[in-house]
């Protein structure tokens, strides 16, 4: 395997963080550059660099968002998971469609850009011809979570910019914006290993980065940096092995004794070679931090799942961590592990969101991330200490908790309190009791959104509970190495689905206090992200669309600051997609999100126009009952018939004031 590379920097850095370092009183304002005023962008799939999700545009705002009307729909053409945002910049919107395509299922993932000066005109549909064969290799779904805009003055080779994102197949493309033609191509990895990119890249420092997808093959974690101007790879890094291959060194410096120490990507996995298969993927939303100069990615599960089957208790590093990176070199600067010795699929691919807050009567900039673990914790942004450690899942359960794999964090160690290896025997005849939260998590790659005008983080959360058996697992190229089955318990006791609370939640959280401020409770587990913005919302989707009942609409907007429903309404097919907003050419206020769902065991819902929603009891046609309700297995309401929409595809839908 390739040990972590890093090549000369080619050029001076352009980033944000120049003009920053030092001062974090203006990263609101500098997050937020371009999205104010006629022509207004949205350049990364979060809106920012920074991963907040928050806009500071507020023509359409708490006071009259209850006129908003539809002003167009475009079809992709797509079946799956249309996870992610489109981009707007320059009258032009950009979105990447899933794999698999309704007229031909051969296509990969198509480029799409749309004139706005004229509702959505496809002006061009970029190829890039990815190998079919990367479909059998995707762990979930064949998800696109999205592209990124990079301007001449960070580093795009031509006057147009680059729409730059990644290939299922292992590929990252530039592309020229206005003219859609292939600017250059780069190979990161490949599908003979096992390994997909299913992430969305982030620009900083003229470096695009992006982390590998298909632990649950015995995929390594790997990252990397691609020059923008050349599509030349600059740095690669692994996420698991010895420092010189994670690029951890004498410039990095971890906050908690229990990350420092020579090696402990080897030597924490119990002296054994687990860690060459070890899984700890980054394919979620990346972030970064133009204070400190950053590049912040959150690592995966552990592979196999279960201790016992890498051969009993161990730290299991860098699994399920923050890890923070150099963008021009990919160096370690710090890294915190936050679920050692995961046993659970507690992956901490989420967003670690880039904010200032206050914090105990003072100024601090820091990261806000909720991980499938349970917790949301917030971070010192320069260091990785952790200052707030809070239970997520109260807010779904009347202000109980359901995590019985931890009791909390001790923040002078940074280590889980009374962690319990809950897995208690190997072999599929062993007592195995439930895990909570289960390895959906209590949020999974459903990006959070953080508002500057509440000062509040908004969570799209679920809930639920499994048990787990440990297998033995025998490491092949290319093949699920995940080592564990649905458990069962003695005297052949059906599989045990736990589901406490309400299914699923909008959570309004406090990041500097770690406790909910208010939840509105949902029929469906929320798998779509968040925008909040400085004219008093938020706005979410759900997995309804609206068929199975009047009251489950397919997206909502909320009072930001009281949690109060303002708008919402019924589309053709659920979403797992994050909205947006922009300003269009007429320079007024739009809200846009897909809508469009697959076949993944998360989302669970089947595709449009077929859309069957979790059915715990019955089979409905195409859809077994286990895969729908995989990791939840939430009790929910099915139609007393099937539901058959008009729908053809996923869509993309834009909102305007009248």
């Amino acid at each position: 395997m390739t040990r972590f590379t890093m090549k000369r920097p080619w050029r001076a850095c352009l980033a944000a963080g120049t003009i920053l370092a030092g001062s974090a009183a203006p990263l609101a304002a500098q997050a937020q550059l371009g999205q104010t005023g006629a022509g207004a962008t949205w350049t990364t799939e979060r809106g920012d660099l920074q991963g907040t999700g928050y806009s500071t545009l507020s023509e359409i705002n708490s006071s009259n968002v209850h006129n908003l009307v539809e002003e167009f729909a475009v079809p992709t053409n797509a079946f799956r998971n249309h996870e992610g945002a489109p981009l707007v910049v320059n009258n032009r919107m950009y979105f990447v469609t899933p794999f698999a395509t309704a007229n031909s299922p051969e296509q990969s993932e198509l480029l799409y850009a749309l004139d706005l000066t004229h509702k959505g005109k496809v002006l061009w549909v970029y190829n890039p011809n990815a190998n079919p064969g990367a479909r059998a290799q995707a762990c979930c779904d064949v998800d696109n979570r999205g592209p990124a805009y990079v301007s001449q003055a960070d580093g795009a080779p031509n006057a147009d910019g680059l729409i730059v994102f990644n290939t299922l197949d292992g590929y990252m493309v530039g592309v020229d914006a206005v003219t859609g033609t292939q600017v250059w191509k780069t190979q990161l990895t490949s599908i003979s290993i096992g390994a997909t990119l299913t992430g969305s890249p982030i620009v900083a420092d003229g470096v695009a980065m992006v982390g590998n997808s298909g632990a649950e093959d015995g995929v390594r974690g790997q990252e990397w940096g691609v020059n923008v101007t050349t599509g030349a790879i600059v740095w690669a890094a692994y996420n698991t092995g010895p420092d010189s291959d994670v690029g951890i060194g004498p410039w990095t410096h971890n906050f908690y004794a229990k990350d420092r120490g020579k090696d402990l990507g080897v030597t924490s996995w119990n002296g054994g070679n687990w860690w060459q298969q070890g899984g700890a993927t980054s394919w979620g939303y990346h972030t970064y931090d133009p204070v400190n100069d950053l590049w912040i990615t959150g690592t995966g599960n552990a592979d196999p799942w279960l201790s016992v089957t890498r051969g009993g208790i161990g730290a299991a590093k860098w699994a399920a961590s923050i890890i923070a990176r150099k963008p021009r070199t990919g160096q370690v600067a710090w890294v915190t592990q936050l679920t050692p010795n995961d046993n659970y699929d507690f992956d901490s691919i989420a967003e670690a969101m880039v904010a200032d807050i206050t914090f105990k009567g003072q100024p601090r900039h820091v990261l806000i991330h909720t991980d499938k673990n349970g917790y949301t914790f917030t971070l010192d942004a320069a260091t990785g200490e952790i200052l707030v450690a809070g239970d997520t899942t109260v807010a779904l359960n009347g202000g109980s908790s359901y995590i019985n794999w931890a009791q909390g964090y001790d923040l002078k160690t940074g280590k889980p309190i009374n962690q319990t290896n809950v897995i208690t025997k190997y072999g599929p005849n062993g007592a195995v009791p439930v895990n909570c939260p289960s390895p959906g998590g209590v949020k999974d790659p459903e990006p959070d959104s953080f508002s500057y005008l509440t000062g509040l983080a908004y969570i799209p959360a679920h809930n639920g509970c499994i048990s787990l058996m440990g297998l033995g697992a025998n490491w092949i190229v290319g093949v699920p190495f995940t080592g564990f089955t649905t458990g069962r318990h003695p005297g052949g006791a059906p599989i045990t689905w736990v589901n406490p609370g309400s299914p699923g939640g909008l959570i309004a959280w406090n990041p500097a206090r770690g406790t909910p401020v208010w939840t509105v409770l949902e029929p469906y587990p929320l798998w779509g992200g968040v925008l909040s913005t400085a004219g008093n919302l938020v706005v979410y989707g759900t997995l309804s669309n609206g068929t199975d009942a009047a009251q489950n609409p397919t997206v909502k907007i909320l009072n930001s600051h009281t949690g109060k429903l303002l708008w919402s309404t019924a589309l053709e097919c659920n979403t797992v997609g994050s909205p947006m907003t922009f300003i269009g050419a007429d320079g007024h206020q739009r809200i846009a999100i897909f809508t469009g769902t697959g076949s993944t065991g998360n989302a669970g819902t089947g595709q449009c126009p077929f859309i069957q929603q979790y059915n715990p009891v019955g089979k409905p046609p195409g859809r077994e009952t286990a895969t729908t309700t995989t990791w939840l297995g939430q009790q929910l309401k099915v139609p007393a018939t099937a539901v058959s929409n008009t729908a053809t595809s996923g869509y993309l839908h834009v909102f305007k004031l009248p």
